[in-house]
């Protein structure tokens, strides 16, 4: 169970501020989640009590429950009756990733990974539009300080790459839209890992990825819904072009 310190991400303070401007309840979701997946929360911990995830983000039982609803529908939880909520042993593998890693292996070569691919580009776009046409500035101020995580982590690839799958998480979580939230959160942690192990081994990968999640987010202050549009996509096809470079084993162009 998680202690009274329990923290997900040690930062600097200016990114903790940063992070206290968003709601107790999401805070939740995104701790645990982010907990789960960085595996310090591992499959079978169990996770602490609803009156003390209440006490300690100073919200609701009910927003809680709420909280951890969320989290059973993308397959990450599940619950013991008279026992408590655990971490799914199977790490999240819900009936859509299970899905998605059947049409893999229906597919031949990379065809599928191109169609996921496609999808992703498509769903990402449309949340980040949505984003950048609300005055949700604690929203953008969220993207900022994940953006600081993403700086930290620039010398341990490996650790860049989650923290580049969190940014776009989170982005599609601040959309709020539940469905494009939970197909994302079954596809990106598969396809982002594939595409970090293939392409992360140039030290100058991360400044690049970073210019161009910075370029998103001065978009998204802006409330350019289509600059924003417009820059997560030529993003993401920049990426799909620097795996198949990797794959290949060409050169990747700057």
């Amino acid at each position: 169970m998680l202690s009274d310190n329990f923290s997900v991400v040690n930062h600097k303070n200016f990114v903790n501020h940063v992070w206290m401007t968003i709601s107790p309840s999401t805070r939740l979701l995104s701790d645990l989640e982010n907990a789960i997946r960085c595996s310090e929360l591992r499959p079978g911990d169990k996770l602490p009590g609803e009156e003390f995830l209440a006490s300690k983000y100073r919200i609701s039982r009910p927003a809680v429950r709420e909280a951890l609803q969320k989290l059973k529908a993308r397959g990450l939880v599940l619950s013991r009756r008279g026992s408590g909520n655990y971490v799914s042993s199977d790490e999240g593998r819900s009936s859509l990733v299970d899905m998605l890693g059947l049409h893999q292996e229906r597919r031949e070569g990379e065809s599928a990974f191109f169609e996921l691919m496609e999808l992703r580009i498509l769903l990402e776009c449309w949340c980040v539009g949505s984003l950048a046409k609300e005055s949700a500035s604690d929203a953008r101020r969220a993207l900022r300080g994940q953006l600081a995580r993403m700086r930290q982590a620039k010398k341990d690839l490996d650790a860049f790459g989650k923290a580049d799958i969190a940014f776009h998480l989170l982005l599609v979580d601040l959309s709020e839209n539940e469905l494009f939230s939970t197909i994302l959160h079954g596809l990106l942690p598969s396809i982002g890992m594939r595409y970090a192990k293939e392409t992360y081994r140039d030290s100058l990968q991360p400044s690049k990825i970073l210019k161009e999640h910075t370029e998103i987010c001065e978009f998204l202050e802006a409330g350019n819904a289509r600059g924003a549009e417009r820059s997560l996509r030529r993003h993401l096809t920049t990426s799909l072009k620097h795996y198949l470079a990797a794959k290949a084993g060409r050169p990747q162009s700057a």
